[in-house]
């Protein structure tokens, strides 16, 4: 019985472990897309760039 209560009591501190994991993930993507945007941005102006020479 003693087992038990003592791997009963170290589930709460799983949870709170599966909690930190889920915010670590959500925030390393949503840096990771950020960058991934503001790459896109960049590679799509200087696009716009050339074609502005071209219409000159």
């Amino acid at each position: 019985m003693d087992e038990f209560l003592t791997t009963f009591a170290f589930i709460p501190i799983l949870v709170i472990l599966l909690y930190f994991a889920v915010i670590i993930f959500v925030f390393y993507f949503m840096v990771k897309v950020l960058l991934n945007q503001k790459e896109i941005k960049g590679f799509l102006k200087d696009i716009s760039e050339k074609l502005d020479q071209k219409e000159d």
